[in-house]
Order: C-alpha cells, then structure tokens, then sequence
C-alpha cells in the first residue's frame, strides 16, 4: 500500500496539484486522499470494501493506470484482512479460557467419587404396575362405552339453508350517458422533458414544469459503487455504495432553473439510464468505462400559459 501511494503522491506533485484540487475532482475527501497516500490502509478498516474504487478513482485522475496497481492493492487487502482475522481468533480464545478458569478454576482437578451400590427399590415398582393398571381400566371403558357414540347417527335433523336469490341489478339501456360508474382520468407522468447530450458526461434537461418531479433511473448491469450529488451536496436517498448487479436505483428531482445532478460510477460499462422512463442515449466512448462522472444540468423549463 505505501508503494501505491507513493507513486500517485508523486504523479499529484509532479502536476502540480494540492490534495484540495485532488479532492474536488474525486470527491473524495483531503483525508481520505492523505490516507491513500501514507498507504494507511487502518485508516479504511469501516469502509475496506470500497478502498479499491478510492484508489481506481484517484489514479484516474491522475492519469495512472489503475491496472498496474491492482495485484498490490488486492495483495494488501488481502494480508490485513487475513491479519485481523487471526487476531479475532486469538483474542476469542483468551476471552474463552478467561471465562473458564473463572468459572470453574478447578476445571482441571480430576475429581474421584466412590460409586454408590444400587439398590433394588420396591417401592417404585410397585408405583409401576399400579399406573399401568389404571391405564388398561380407561383403555376398556373408552373402547366399550365412548367409541360407539361416535359412530352413532346424529339424531338431531340438520335444517335445510336455503341461498336467497340475489336479483341482478338493472343494467343501464345502451346509449345511456349514465354508466353507473365514475370513471378516473389517467394520469400520465411527465415526460414532456427533452434531454439533450452537451458532452460524453454531461446532458442538458430542458422543458420540465415547476412542480413536478423529474426522474432518473440508474440500472446497473454491472456492480458499481455509486455516489449521488445534489448541487454540490451528497444525497442520502439514494445513499452512497456498492449496487449489485440487477439492481436500480431512482433520483426523484424537484426541478429548478441551474439545478445539477452529479452521478459518479466505480464501473459504468454498459449500466443504462431512462430519464422519465425514456432510454438515454450513452456516448459509446463511455460504455465501456470504468469510472464515470455525469452531470445532469436542468435549463429552461416548459413555457407556462
């Protein structure tokens, strides 16, 4: 790990950029970048699983091939957490015999006790015969008097249950305006909303109406550890992290004239998107993609009558 962050540390120098400027290209936090740096991997004990998309998303902007740091980020990942789990293991066995010795301090003191004879106990057996035969008496009393009156016909007549007959209800003469049922106007979302592409990352989103919500559907047809921004801010629905494959998750947006939306991907390749339930057109340059950051910009809404 202190071989991968020396190498970005030194590509960051080498341009002349401050972890500040690193940080609002990543979004990653000044800490969090230091700590890839220092090759602190204590640092991302919480949050191990998503410490190869930090270091894939900083050695892309960087310029560095993520590829060449793969197998030692794996390797690194894989000692520590191998080396916390044998240290769980030490631990759970000292906190074991700990309790034990407490317990029974002379758990170890073989301890002899003369048998005891056994004795015949009369008694017992006499308790024995008597149950059995109490039970025999109930067996015969319920075969010759509680059986029969089981299989013996009901003697009480059971009424007949007459259904009544429910009269159909009169069907309104064809050409009627009165249908007898109110009928709802179907409401359709609104996809009134044009979205044009600016760029390979960024899209324009014109003619949404104030007051109604604008939707974004991401489906990932790869995991991909995802991060969602609302003008500058983290959204906590839907929350930051790992979305398996299959999976979609949904941006409700309350459009605004200037709002933007930022989406960033661990692993685009190949996810899709539908704004209003209508496909977006991806750039083929970034289908293939690994890290991806869109930009959604709302503009002019809807001419209002």
């Amino acid at each position: 790990m202190e071989r991968i962050g020396s190498i970005l540390k030194e590509k960051r120098i080498e341009k002349g950029l401050s972890l500040e400027d690193m940080s609002k290209t990543t979004k990653l936090s000044t800490i969090q970048l230091e700590a890839i740096e220092e090759g602190n991997i204590q640092f991302f004990k919480e949050d191990l699983s998503y410490l190869s998309y930090f270091v894939r998303y900083y050695a892309n902007a960087l310029g560095v091939s993520y590829d060449e740091l793969r197998d030692d980020l794996d390797d690194t990942i894989h000692a520590y957490t191998d080396s916390i789990t044998v240290s769980q293991i030490q631990k759970q066995d000292e906190i074991t015999t700990n309790i034990r010795n407490k317990v029974n301090p002379n758990a170890n003191v073989k301890v002899h006790r003369a048998k005891k004879s056994r004795r015949f106990d009369f008694g017992t057996v006499g308790l024995v015969v008597l149950g059995v035969a109490i039970v025999t008496l109930f067996g015969y009393l319920a075969i010759t008097y509680v059986v029969p009156m089981f299989g013996s016909t009901d003697p009480i007549e059971k009424p007949v249950i007459t259904v009544p007959k429910v009269e159909e209800e009169e069907k309104p003469a064809e050409g009627s305006g009165n249908t007898g049922a109110e009928t709802t106007p179907e409401t359709n979302p609104n996809t009134t909303v044009t979205v044009n592409r600016t760029s390979p990352t960024e899209y324009a989103i014109a003619g949404w109406e104030q007051g109604k919500d604008v939707t974004l559907d991401f489906t990932f047809n790869a995991t991909s550890w995802m991060q969602f921004e609302e003008d500058g801010k983290i959204m906590t629905s839907p929350a930051s992290g790992t979305y398996p494959q299959g999976q979609t998750a949904k941006v409700t947006v309350k459009p605004s004239k200037n709002k933007k939306i930022e989406v960033q991907y661990g692993a685009f390749k190949g996810n899709t998107i539908k704004v209003n339930g209508v496909d977006l057109e991806i750039d083929p340059s970034i289908a293939p993609a690994d890290v991806v950051l869109l930009t959604f910009t709302f503009i002019e809404g809807a001419t209002q009558s």
